[in-house]
């Protein structure tokens, strides 16, 4: 299963239902269509709400970053080296190195999709 397509978005007014549950609630994340609800983030008593909201941000910009990841692998522009990897420097056909960093984090990302 794939996760919801991206660009998501924090929404900040919420539904009046999650206030009444729980005066924690700081926003939502949704699709930019808001059709889908990602997660909600609340206000822990033991973290500043400074961190929520920069929790709340990296959440919404996930999918983003993912894709931007997904393209940097073998097709970074002004890149000379057409199909190397700019982390380890294999070529395309032959894949990473296995301390390769970005082939590595592109794995863990591939697990978890």
């Amino acid at each position: 299963m794939e996760h919801t397509p991206g660009p998501w978005e924090i929404v900040r007014d919420g539904d009046n239902y999650d206030k009444q549950l729980n005066e924690d609630f700081l926003c939502s994340i949704c699709d930019t269509k808001q059709e889908f609800y990602i997660c909600r983030v609340w206000e822990d008593a033991g973290e500043e709400r400074e961190e929520s909201e920069a929790n709340a941000r990296l959440i919404a910009a996930a999918p983003d970053m993912l894709a931007m990841l997904e393209e940097l692998e073998w097709n970074i522009p002004g890149w000379s080296k057409a199909d190397k990897c700019p982390c380890c420097g294999y070529l395309k056909f032959k894949g990473h190195t296995e301390d390769c960093k970005l082939g590595n984090l592109l794995k863990r990302i591939k697990e978890i999709k």
